[in-house]
């Protein structure tokens, strides 16, 4: 008999920008390019993998030069996994969607793929 996997774990990069510094579609556009969800407002998040980590410690590191603060956490969650798989499968689906119907468009980045079908194969 095997074990159920237990909750995975994501990261979360929650993060606050100065009011006018023109960074949020910036920051929202890049994190959204590797493929990450927005559970809520200026909190980001995705699968835990060493590619993510390292993505998402350039935004952090971006947030800091343009005057905002920025947490990266390592989570597991508690409760609302599958909420957040959902968002998270539901934006993929927007990109194979959108793939399908211009396949012209340039594919989404590689480390958004990888998480993608990790996540879609749970």
């Amino acid at each position: 008999m095997t074990a159920a996997p237990g909750p995975a774990t994501w990261l979360v990069l929650a993060y606050r920008l100065p009011a006018n510094s023109g960074l949020k579609a910036v920051i929202r556009r890049k994190a959204t390019a590797l493929g990450a969800v927005y559970p809520a407002s200026a909190v980001a998040a995705l699968p835990a993998s060493p590619a993510a980590e390292r993505a998402f410690r350039r935004l952090r590191n971006m947030i800091g030069a343009g005057g905002g603060s920025a947490q990266l956490l390592r989570v597991e969650p508690v409760e609302g996994e599958p909420d957040l798989i959902a968002i998270f499968n539901a934006a993929r689906e927007i990109v194979v969607d959108t793939l399908r119907d211009d396949p012209v468009r340039r594919a989404p980045p590689l480390i958004g793929v990888q998480l993608w079908m990790r996540i879609a194969s749970s």
